[in-house]
This record gives structure tokens, sequence and C-alpha cells, in this order.
């Protein structure tokens, strides 16, 4: 059974592809797997200066970046090798434009333009030399090491460039078939007409010339037996053994074989027995044999047995998980039918992408979800007297507080307590609720507080 899980494992692996990130520097590992392998992903950083590959990876510096699902491994695999390749690039054809890019980021902020150059030093202004100027060895170590937007921009290159590469070879798989339609057509026509020359008696023909040529070849044959000269000759035999056919005798009952097998193969279409998309089984067209099993270790041969089969690329039914969906916005555009999803947050391993392997949420009893909705009641009362009596925001802000406490409670995500702590406008109720139903100590809970 661990045999053929690993197998199945093994063979789906490609399909998904995680993807971490270092909070500190902005570093990205791409992972086939949920887990972080060490080695894999310190052969993925590359050394930019001090401090800049570490000893091993720390799991509490990186975190879930987004996770990419596509519909099939190939494709998955292809993906993982384009953005690898696309971040060495990244680390290695930088130019000066790039560092001006990101200091322009940082200074005056996205979505700003540098002024006019000429202009600002006509009139005394010298902070664009900031921008321009050669950088050092730390900040050069910073911008490579800061991969993040890189990344993502990455993603979506390489999701346009595989819709595109579809289009074509979907395009080209329909040529292909309509070339390959033509060519069974004329093949089915030439059959048709040998076949006709059969059916008007070709075949009869073609049997009195054959038995006419053979005739005379036995007697040419006899009438060379008796000369005694012939009978001495010992290695005549062996140049032309006793048989051998005259090459007219050859072509004869070559096309007699043809008209037999067009009219068979007309017969069976007409019967059913081959279908019309299926192509004829034409005397003389090369029939590729299957490469053996297992391959050989040298040779055409492994070449043709490890051959894989073309693919067709497509954005359908690609998803893209995101720890913070506001990342995709680093990319310019994404294809139309690329699904993007809110992974939540997750701090040292990205859930399983697999919907198979998911793990079911928390069921809450019916008698949790009844006093939960009694407290609301209570609550909406409370913020009805308050309005009468003019606290009408404080009184809203409570009810949407209990309601925001209820959706994340029923679905099951108590990892997310801590963040709606901060975010309710009453700790004193959510450490009660938090107490009571989800069994934590108000201590535990009050910590978040000071985070």
């Amino acid at each position: 059974m661990e045999t053929a899980q690993r197998a199945a494992k093994k063979a789906a692996q490609g399909q998904h592809i995680y993807v971490y990130n270092n909070f500190r520097t902005n570093q990205v590992v791409y992972s086939l797997t949920r887990s972080i392998n060490n080695n894999d992903a310190l052969s993925q950083l590359t050394y930019t200066g001090k401090n800049s590959v570490p000893r091993a990876i720390r799991k509490d510096l990186w975190r879930p970046l987004y996770t990419i699902s596509f519909p099939t491994p190939l494709q998955g695999l292809s993906a993982y090798r384009k953005l690898r390749e696309f971040r060495r690039l990244h680390e290695t054809t930088w130019t000066l434009d790039d560092v001006a890019a990101r200091r322009q980021h940082v200074l005056l902020g996205p979505g700003k333009k540098l002024r006019n150059k000429d202009k600002e030093e006509e009139d005394g202004e010298d902070w664009w030399r900031d921008i321009e100027r050669k950088p050092g060895k730390k900040e050069r170590k910073m911008m490579l090491m800061d991969q993040k937007a890189n990344s993502i921009a990455d993603l979506a290159a390489v999701l346009f460039a595989q819709e595109r590469q579809g289009v074509e070879r979907e395009e080209g798989l329909v040529k292909r078939t309509e070339e390959e339609a033509k060519r069974q057509k004329e093949r089915w026509g030439r059959l048709e007409e040998l076949a006709k020359r059969a059916k008007d008696g070709e075949v009869g023909k073609l049997d009195e010339q054959i038995k006419t040529l053979e005739a005379k070849l036995a007697a040419e044959k006899e009438a060379v037996s008796d000369e005694p000269a012939k009978k001495a000759e010992s290695k005549e035999p062996r140049l032309k053994p006793e048989g051998a056919e005259e090459p007219e005798l050859k072509r004869l009952r070559r096309q007699k074989h043809e008209l037999l097998h067009a009219k068979n193969q007309v017969e069976k279409r007409a019967k059913g027995e081959i279908p019309d998309t299926a192509g004829p089984d034409v005397v003389g067209i090369k029939i590729e044999k299957k490469a053996p099993w297992p391959p050989p270790k040298y040779g055409p041969l492994r070449k043709q047995a490890l051959k894989k089969e073309p693919y067709l690329p497509k954005t359908e039914g690609v998803k893209i998980q995101w720890a913070n969906i506001i990342d995709a916005e680093f990319a310019k555009s994404w294809p139309s039918a690329v699904a993007h999803e809110i992974m939540g947050y997750f701090r040292h391993q990205a859930p399983d992408a697999d919907p198979k392997n998911a793990k079911p949420k928390a069921k809450v009893s019916r008698g949790v979800r009844m006093e939960v909705m009694e407290e609301v009641k209570e609550a909406e009362a409370a913020a009805a007297e308050q309005d009468q009596l003019g606290m009408a925001e404080e009184g809203a802000e409570e009810r949407e507080s209990f309601l925001f406490l209820v959706a994340i409670f029923e679905s099951g995500r108590t990892s997310m307590l801590c963040y709606t702590f901060n975010a309710l406008s009453s700790p004193t109720t959510f450490l009660h609720f938090a107490e009571k139903h989800i069994k934590f100590s108000v201590q535990t809970i009050g910590a978040c507080a000071t985070k």
C-alpha cells in the first residue's frame, strides 16, 4: 500500500508548486512539496554578498507566499523550470535601470515617474543623482535578494506564455488532423479504384498472365538444363538458385496482391469492421513498430521508448491560492481563465493544495450554535437600547464584532483568533466567548493584545 502511494505521489509531482518567501529579505524559494527541503532550497539561493545564503533554512523566517495548481503535472513541471530560470536571469542580468526603478519606488512611491533631469539640473536640483548612482555592495545584495515582486510577475508571464503555446499547439493539431483526413481520403479513393478494377475481372487477367509467364520460364529452364555445358558449371546454382522469379513475374504478383487487398479493405469498410475515421492498411505504407520495454541502455530505441507525448498547456483549471491576495497586484495582468483564491495565514507550511487530502472543517454542535445565536440576539437588543440612548456607533461595532466572531468560529479557523482579538472593539466579550466555547485560557488570548 505504501509503495502504491509513493508511486502515485511521484506520478503527480509537479501538479502543485508551493512558493515560500522570507519576510525579512523577500527571498523566494520554489518547492514541489509542502515542506521546504533544506538542500534544495539552499541550492536555489544565489550568493550575492555576506550572509545572503544562510547555513540552513529557518522555518520561522519563511512563510507561504502562494500555491499554484495545474491541470497536469507536465504543465506544472514546465512552469517550475521556467520560474527558476527567470529568477536566475533576474539575479545575473540586472542593469542600472532596475536599480533606479527600485529606488524610485522606495523614494517617490509606486506609480510616479522621474521628473526631467535636464530641467532639474538647470534649476540646481540634484536629488535625482541619488536615484541613478551606482549601487553599493549592501544595496546590491538587498536588491538581488528581493525577488518577491519578480516572482509574481514571472508567474503571470509564464501563464501567458503557456496560454499562447496551448493555442498554437491546438491550431497545429487541428491542421495536422485535417491533413491526415485529407491523406486518408486520397488513400480510400485509390483503394476504391483498385477494388473496382478487381471486380471488373482484372484479377483473372493477371492470373492468366502469371500462368503464361510461369510456363514460359519453366520451358526455358528445361531447355537450359539439357545443355551439357551448363551441367558442368557448379557455381551457377549458387548465383541463380532454382525457382528464381523474373522482375516481370514479381510485378504481376504484386499487382494481384494489391487488387485483392484493396477489395478486402473496401468490403470490411462496407460491413463496418473498419471505421471511416481510421486509415486503411495500404500496401507500401510504413508502420512504426512499438518501442521495446524496458528500454535498452543506449541507441535510438531508448529515445523512442522514453519519448513523451506532447501535451496542450492551458490556463483553464489553473488555480492560485494567495497568502495575501494584494500580492497579485505585483503583476500587470493575469490570464482571464486563472482562478484566484485566498489561502489564509499560515506560518511555516502551506496547506495541502490537493482537494483529496484536504481536512474537513470543524463542525459546530447545534447547542453551541443556538447559544451563540442567543448571545447575538442579546447583543442586538443591547445595541437597540444603546441606539435609543444615543450610542448607535458603539452598538453597531459590537454587533459587527459578534457576527464576525461567529463566522470565524463556524469556519473552524481558530488560527484567526488573535487577529480577531485585535480587530474587535470589545476585547472583554471576545475573551468571554473564547474561554467558554473554544476553551482558550484568558492569559493565552490576552497575549495576543501584546503582539
